[in-house]
């Protein structure tokens, strides 16, 4: 999913297997097609994994560490996420560099960029 609209909670109930902001440079929206595209070519244990990567990447970019982990919303998917790790591990032997790869996409807004360079 690309938006121009900054993500909240009740994004974690919303389908989708990643979430960019607008504005995105194409070669983020690029490699988040070819992630996708890799992703797919492994069983729903996979993707599923994937898509609570990407939630947990976008509440991690909008919130603050004391806010999250104040979220029966988050610590959910926190632990969610680890069990989906433990099995995609067990199903495919690239897992390590697959998740490497989706996790080295930049999700960032412009606006995050600009703060950061603040």
């Amino acid at each position: 999913m690309t938006t121009a609209v900054d993500p909240g909670f009740d994004s974690l109930e919303l389908p989708f297997d990643d979430y960019l902001c607008k504005p995105v440079r194409k070669d983020t929206q690029t490699e988040t097609v070819a992630q996708q595209c890799l992703a797919s070519e492994h069983d729903q244990t996979v993707r599923l994994l994937f898509r609570k990567l990407s939630k947990l990447a976008l509440l991690e970019a909008e919130y603050s560490t004391r806010r999250l982990e104040q979220s029966p919303e988050y610590l959910r998917l926190k632990r969610e996420t680890a069990a989906s790790r433990t099995k995609a591990a067990a199903v495919i032997s690239e897992f390590n560099s697959l998740e490497s790869a989706f996790n080295s996409i930049d999700r960032s807004t412009a606006w995050d960029r600009q703060r950061a360079e603040l």
